[in-house]
């Protein structure tokens, strides 16, 4: 897979440097193959790149593991008081 798309970088690299130049304020991708390009691409430019969605899962459940906490300290209130 590597050696294949291996000229692909550059022509991704070229395209979120055109996208800044134009005012764009963050890129997504929805290919989960060009997040094996994340490091790159982010690296490229000055703005924030998603290239999967995969990307969001450790947000996701840091998001889910607060409001779970929120959770239990609400319940621990409301039987205390």
């Amino acid at each position: 897979m590597e050696q294949k798309g291996a000229g692909l970088i550059n022509s991704f690299i070229e395209g979120v440097k055109e996208l800044e130049k134009e005012g764009v304020k963050a890129i997504t991708a929805s290919c989960g193959f060009t997040v094996l390009s994340q490091e790159e691409l982010a690296a490229a430019v000055n703005i924030p790149v998603f290239t999967s969605s995969v990307l969001q899962i450790s947000l996701a459940h840091k998001i889910m593991l607060y409001a779970t906490l929120i959770s239990f300290i609400r319940v621990a209130i409301e039987r205390w008081v």
